[in-house]
């Protein structure tokens, strides 16, 4: 008798167990469940996969030319992967990134798309800057040629140019009225992802810019990297 109670006990457990992990599976998920990078043309982009909810997972990737893998490892798994596209080919590639929960068995899923930069947005909260003021920030985000926002520019280098206006009765030289300004030198944080360009005298995704003297400058943007110099180029009007 001491026996079947035993045994039904231990039933009892295995099953809340199980339902326990169903539960905390189904309340887990990805922080992106579908990934688009740009190619690797010379650096690779990076994006980093979370899961939400915590726990430990088991990471692999169905095609490994195309993305690679990196974890922090704690008993052989790990709640988040560092994705990076390493695939050298214009053209669209796909790959799938599974994520395995080592006791249930479960999968959480993330679509991994690796493609070419078709065109360029600069995106700020003001076109209008202020002398003295705060520098204002200026992001670059990139899209493919169905209009599709890449996840990530992370590692890429942009080369970013101030333009002058032209087409006026007064013509005053664009460096004259704005001026670049590396996060190092303001008083804002140093983003992660352009902390090791700028400390390479390079440019990233983000920039920041002040305001010196009155008037209108052309701010433009355009990849780094020689495989886009026919095909990206990106400019707005800024004016102080």
């Amino acid at each position: 008798m001491a026996g079947e109670v035993l045994m039904s006990a231990r039933k009892i457990l295995q099953l809340c167990v199980l339902l326990c992990c169903i539960v905390a599976l189904q309340a887990s998920r990805l922080n992106a469940p579908r990934v688009l990078l740009p190619y690797n043309h010379e650096v690779p982009s990076n994006f980093t996969l979370k899961v939400y909810e915590g726990g430990c997972y088991r990471w692999s990737c169905s095609r490994d030319g195309v993305v690679s893998l990196e974890e922090d490892l704690k008993d052989g798994c790990a709640s988040q992967a560092h994705v990076s596209a390493i695939c050298r080919s214009p053209s669209r590639q796909t790959a799938i990134i599974l994520a395995q929960d080592p006791v249930s068995g479960g999968l959480l899923r993330c679509d991994v798309l690796v493609d070419a930069i078709h065109h360029l947005v600069i995106v700020t909260t003001t076109r209008e800057l202020y002398v003295e003021e705060a520098p204002e920030e200026f992001v670059v985000r990139a899209y493919d040629n169905q209009g599709n926002e890449f996840s990530t520019l992370e590692g890429i280098e942009f080369i970013w140019e101030l333009q002058t206006i032209t087409n006026r009765e007064s013509v005053v030289a664009a460096h004259t009225i704005l001026r670049f300004l590396t996060y190092e030198e303001s008083p804002y944080q140093v983003p992660t992802a352009i902390e090791p360009l700028e400390a390479n005298g390079r440019r990233g995704n983000m920039i920041l810019i002040e305001g010196k003297q009155t008037g209108s400058a052309r701010v433009s943007v355009r990849v780094a990297h020689l495989a886009y110099k026919v095909c990206i180029d990106r400019s707005v009007n800024v004016k102080c």
